[in-house]
């Protein structure tokens, strides 16, 4: 007999003495394939972790920070799109996580909540800039974690309807 045919023939005796091993083996199988593919779908895919600082240096809480690529609206025009959002720990850090491979701009900045927050910075992209045109791609590898550190930027104070008297 081959090896093969006494799998089969010793399977068989055991689902007959235990007719729930068989739904147990479907679902332990069913759970390692399931493992399996979480795994792998993790590895497929890569992070940005940093800090968020003012201009002394000093942790900002509470700032959203963007994974952001450019992509075709409905309307078929080429457009900068969030991919994922998240806000600054009470450490300013952050992490967006499970980004597919490829460049992304990083933006900060909106509305913020917690003290030392951003609510006086305006929004800009790694490094440190407020027009896209000037600000530079990271690159997510899979499997790996980019690290980029930001410095948010500082509102410019503007006096309007002046009256002197």
């Amino acid at each position: 007999m081959s090896v093969l045919w006494c799998y089969i023939a010793h399977r068989r005796q055991l689902m007959k003495r235990f007719p729930g091993a068989a739904l147990l083996l479907f679902f332990t199988l069913q759970l390692a394939a399931g493992i399996s593919q979480e795994r792998s779908d993790k590895a497929a895919t890569g992070n940005f972790t940093g800090r968020i600082t003012d201009e002394t240096g000093k942790p900002l809480i509470g700032v959203p920070v963007q994974a952001l690529q450019y992509g075709i609206n409905v309307a078929g025009e080429r457009e900068l799109q969030q991919f994922r959002a998240v806000v600054s720990d009470d450490r300013g850090d952050y992490r967006l996580f499970a980004l597919a491979p490829g460049r992304y701009y990083i933006g900060i900045g909106g509305s913020a909540t917690g003290r030392r927050s951003a609510a006086n910075y305006e929004f800009s992209y790694y490094p440190g800039v407020s027009d896209i045109t000037q600000a530079a791609t990271l690159e997510i590898f899979p499997g790996n974690d980019t690290h980029a550190d930001l410095r948010a930027v500082r509102q410019q104070q503007r006096i309007e309807d002046l009256r002197i008297e």
